[in-house]
């Protein structure tokens, strides 16, 4: 069971279990090696075929597809060497590269009070009350961006909103990378509570001021995101922010849909990536984990706040009941000191228990559904290459069976044709074939009288001719044409309605029927060949496709791997100096509360024993 996302965690075994031809023939899972369903759709019976098509191979499923890929698809899974930067895009840009990353969020230093813990290089310095055009109030953050040695010092301004708008398009330009979280709008129930006046909460603005302030540094922090020149442009603020997204070419990638949101991610992969499913379960394990510790802290939170509100309340009983006394009154007054110094001190702690801990916990279970989000989306990709692949695959092995169809249909040909025979691969051929014989047995129509009634002679023998084969009559019969010739021609030549007028309507309409029957005939399939023919060239042009498709495919999914592997080692190591920072957070908020509390009680003790 994995522990972190680091590489070296879990073995890469998406090749452990190469499938062979052998087992499709045996029906077996591309998974695990076991017996399919045999009524699987995609189970195919494609038989011999596949000797003769090599590329029809349960293999399509892999990433891999070259002899050289297994050291390829090893490289993927480990994380990439930063290239060392030598062009930037502004000096900002040049700043951060050259900064180190614990500068911007520097860890916890030992023997420090946390208030006097060194500050982030990206500051939010205070949050005003603004009005837009519209008169409306909003919350504005004012951000200051500090690098002495670099000659950077750069102030902004910007809206909760305008956040919201850059981690949006942060995730949709690198949908490979773990994008650091924003705190959430607020909820219904704050608007419910304080209608009009929830975004005036000061206690939410002080939890986005740090949380927001947070999430610009671990951005600038990330050697991918930090290198964003639009996120420069939002420490700068030259111009308003909707001008900024417009000039910066990025704005379409707001509106732009995931093409991978047509893929359900619950799809099962036919061929899965055991580390990437051990991260995901690893994920839900830590999100858990997570989870459940906050809800505990926020309770202990609460009880901090209610145990600083009681003894606020005692210390003011205390101090009444001092001036009744007169012996006892230094002694009564100064225990209601020490309990004013707890309350004090309490306060302090759940202050800081919120900061230091809960804040970070509760970034971390955002950072879970991100990271969530992200392997949902690489499982998405995966199952998009596996679809492409199976299609793949269905179409081989229908083209498989046409080449068999089209080769059986030329032994056949080249067998009768070597017996004296004639054979054209279909029965409409033969019956063509026999037009002729019918046609010599019929007798000519006079020519002048054909046309005046607005027939031809080819008209009139094709169309008995087909008369008599549907019939079912047999063609060496001539006393039969010839009777019904001879009708057809007498019922022609006695017709005593032949003036022009009828003669042209009578052609009009038969030459309607005729088109009307041609393209009946194309629609129909009257020669299977040139249809099995036209299908195997469409489906070997298909096949050309899909292999293109899933190359391209096979390519982005190998990146994205190595992409999102290489950032969750970052996000690894990140995590566990959060950690630190955390529990050493817990650890120095503990002990200043202590030491505060124990300096205002040891000196109660010392009046107490000097009391006689």
């Amino acid at each position: 069971m994995a522990d972190s996302y680091s590489s070296g965690t879990i073995p890469n075994v998406m090749n452990s279990h190469p499938i062979s031809q052998d087992d499709l023939e045996d029906g077996l899972s591309p998974v695990d090696g076991s017996t399919t369903h045999e009524n699987d759709p995609t189970q195919l019976d494609i038989g011999s075929s596949t000797s003769k098509n090599p590329n029809v191979t349960s293999a399509v499923f892999s990433l891999v597809s070259y002899p050289e890929a297994d050291q390829l698809l090893a490289e993927s899974h480990m994380p990439s060497v930063d290239r060392e930067k030598t062009t930037f895009c502004c000096e900002i840009d040049s700043a951060f590269t050259k900064t180190l990353t614990q500068q911007f969020l520097p860890p916890i230093q030992n023997d420090i009070p946390l208030r006097d813990q060194p500050k982030p290089l990206i500051d939010i310095t205070e949050a005003i009350k603004a009005h837009d055009m519209a008169g409306s109030s909003y919350i504005s953050y004012v951000i200051r961006t500090s690098l002495p040695d670099y000659s950077i010092d750069v102030e902004a301004k910007h809206r909760y909103s305008e956040f919201e708008s850059l981690r949006k398009l942060l995730s949709k330009a690198y949908p490979t990378s773990v994008i650091p979280p924003i705190p959430g709008k607020h909820t219904v129930a704050a608007y419910a509570a304080k209608p009009g006046k929830a975004k005036e909460d000061p206690n939410i603005i002080l939890l986005r001021k740090r949380m927001l302030q947070t999430f610009l540094n671990r951005v600038a922090a990330h050697p991918i995101l930090g290198s964003a020149h639009v996120f420069h442009l939002f420490l700068r603020e030259a111009a308003p922010w909707s001008e900024t997204l417009t000039s910066s070419g990025m704005s379409h990638l707001l509106k732009r849909k995931d093409t991978l949101l047509a893929v359900n991610e619950k799809t099962t992969l036919r061929k899965p990536d055991a580390h990437f499913v051990a991260a995901e379960d690893y994920t839900i394990r830590f999100m858990s984990q997570i989870v459940y510790i906050e809800k505990i802290h926020k309770r202990i939170i609460a009880h901090h706040i209610d145990m600083a509100t009681t003894y606020a309340e005692l210390g003011g009983l205390y101090n009444g009941w001092s001036l009744t006394e007169s012996t006892l009154a230094d002694m009564i007054e100064q225990t209601g000191q020490a309990i004013d110094s707890t309350v004090t001190a309490t306060n302090v702690l759940h202050h800081q228990l919120q900061e230091r801990f809960g804040e970070i916990l509760h970034e971390y279970a955002l950072f879970s559904i991100n990271i969530e989000k992200l392997l949902k989306w690489r499982h998405r990709k995966h199952a998009e290459f596996e679809g492409i692949s199976e299609s793949l695959i269905l179409k081989q092995a229908g083209l498989a069976r046409l080449e068999q169809a089209e080769h059986e249909s030329l032994r056949l040909a080249a067998a009768l044709n070597s017996e004296g025979g004639y054979f054209n691969g279909d029965t409409n051929e033969s019956s063509e074939a026999t037009g002729p014989i019918v046609n010599e047995n019929i007798p000519a129509i006079g020519t002048a009288d054909a046309a005046e009634a607005g027939y031809t002679t080819t008209t009139s023998t094709t169309t008995l001719s087909n008369m008599h084969l549907r019939s079912g009559q047999s063609t060496s019969s001539p006393h039969l044409s010839q009777q019904q010739m001879s009708i057809t021609g007498t019922s022609i030549a006695n017709n005593p309605y032949r003036s022009g007028a009828y003669a042209h309507s009578t052609s009009t309409t038969l030459q309607a029927s005729n088109s009307l029957l041609a393209t009946l005939n194309s629609l129909m399939d009257n020669d299977p060949q040139v249809t099995r023919r036209n299908q195997i060239s469409k489906t070997r042009d298909m096949i050309v496709q899909l292999e293109t498709q899933r190359e391209t495919a096979r390519q982005e999914l190998l990146s994205a791997n190595a992409e999102i592997q290489h950032d969750l080692d970052r996000f690894q190591r990140q995590k566990i100096r959060d950690m630190r920072d955390m529990l050493c957070g817990l650890a120095a908020a503990q002990k200043e509360f202590h030491s505060r509390t124990l300096n205002a009680w040891r000196g109660i003790k010392e009046s107490a024993f000097s009391i006689e």
